[in-house]
């Protein structure tokens, strides 16, 4: 039958740089190993039911542009490097278990359209370099435990 759960996403090494993989019941951990020879632009792996923490290897992938993982069950805390992504414009987090705090990084992306992190468990404050993200046109942070001022 379709779109029953799997133990893990399948094999893919044919090139494809946007990977859609939404609104499935994919299980088990994200394996970007099997992403490895992927030129990858785009992955969006929203509404699925994805466990464990975002492994940093996801910033090997020098031409994303848009990630969207939504909607899992991911932990942890986000890694910092996704901040040094030069192309990465569309980072989409939210309704996970991410903890700790907004990596500082990601404040210093000139570059970033779309960052949602709602409905996680991030902690701290709101990075005041947000403020200086001029093309940033999304910014969702509600129904986390983040304390302090707002920034001008």
């Amino acid at each position: 039958p379709p779109n029953q759960p799997i133990a893990t996403i399948p094999y893919l090494s044919c090139g494809l740089p946007y990977l859609y993989l939404a609104n499935n019941q994919f299980t088990g951990t994200i394996p970007f190993t099997m992403l490895s020879q992927t030129p990858l632009e785009w992955l969006s792996m929203p509404s699925n039911r994805l466990t464990g923490p975002l492994p940093r290897l996801i910033c090997s992938f020098v031409n994303l542009n848009g990630l969207v993982i939504s909607t899992n069950q991911l932990s942890g805390p986000i890694p910092a490097c996704l901040g040094n992504m030069n192309n990465l414009q569309h980072t989409w987090l939210s309704n996970n278990a991410f903890t700790g705090s907004i990596p500082s990084t990601l404040g210093a992306k000139p570059g970033m359209q779309a960052l949602a992190l709602h409905q996680n468990q991030l902690s701290g404050s709101i990075l005041p370099s947000i403020c200086g993200l001029v093309n940033l046109v999304t910014f969702l942070i509600s129904d986390n435990g983040l304390t302090g001022t707002i920034p001008d």
